[in-house]
């Protein structure tokens, strides 16, 4: 069974990580935009289904 809490609780904890890290203009932005997204795409590939 999938627990919705655990992955929203990890979700705002990748984002408030990102947000802590400064970001120089060479950086890729999409960690600090999206980080759960570029995690889940970094651990599973880049075909990745949300809904």
């Amino acid at each position: 069974m999938f627990d919705c809490g655990l992955f929203q609780k990890e979700m705002v904890q990748m984002t408030n990580e990102a947000k802590l890290k400064p970001i120089k203009l060479t950086d890729s932005i999409l960690p600090r935009v999206m980080p759960s997204y570029y995690s889940c795409a970094n651990t599973h590939g880049t075909y990745l289904l949300s809904f």
